[in-house]
């Protein structure tokens, strides 16, 4: 074997190799993409969800894949522990298309955010959704944290009633939630490189072969 061909040998072996670690890296590291975290965290009154039922939030979308979260909080502990539902709109209010639901049971004693997955939906960034907690079976026991100070700007709360204090069409007040992007895998800049070499190299052993 002559040296020149010797030489394209083990660089086409040596790209090949670095094509698979590029490949490997692509495939099962993670990157977060660089997304915001809508969290309105503020009130400690909660509405009842069976007597306001629909109770929900308004808020504009910021990221494409998201999960989205109510602060729960036990209220009626004679009434039954029914199982709760999460529903997810396109719009204001609950009369757009139902783009998501989810039932869920909560634990005795339960007074925090719960989470739900909506990264099956993919949200459209400066569209306005209305998240929804329901009770089917018609339980007093739930209710959801709001606040009167309506810290969020981008939506409002939603209700069947006035809450008291919140003024007409519950305008000023906003439900306790929390809106967190999710993890999407993003190669990095390293690992395209790498990626471009390995391809450059089967380029030069298809060339080498067809001579």
């Amino acid at each position: 074997m002559e040296v020149r061909e010797l030489i394209l040998v083990h660089f086409q072996n040596f790209l090949s190799v670095l094509f698979g670690l590029a490949l490997f890296g692509m495939l099962a590291t993670p990157h977060q993409v660089d997304a915001a975290v809508i969290l309105q965290d503020e009130g400690t009154i909660t509405a009842q969800i069976e007597f306001s039922e629909p109770l929900g939030q308004s808020f504009v979308a910021e990221d494409a894949l998201v999960s989205f979260a109510f602060w729960y909080r036990e209220l009626n502990l004679g009434s039954p522990n029914d199982p709760l539902e999460f529903r997810l709109y396109d719009g204001a209010g609950t009369g757009g298309p139902l783009l998501f639901s989810h039932g869920f049971g909560l634990a005795e004693d339960f007074d925090a955010f719960y989470n739900v997955d909506l990264s099956s939906v993919a949200l459209t960034i400066g569209q306005t959704y209305t998240a929804a907690a329901f009770i089917p079976g018609g339980s007093e026991r739930w209710g959801l944290r709001l606040s009167r100070d309506d810290p969020y700007a981008s939506g409002q709360m939603l209700a069947d009633s006035n809450v008291p204090g919140c003024g007409v069409d519950n305008a000023g007040c906003d439900l306790r939630f929390r809106v967190t992007p999710r993890t999407v895998s993003v190669p990095e800049p390293g690992s395209l490189a790498i990626l471009s070499l390995g391809l450059v190299g089967f380029g030069v052993a298809r060339r080498r072969r067809a001579i």
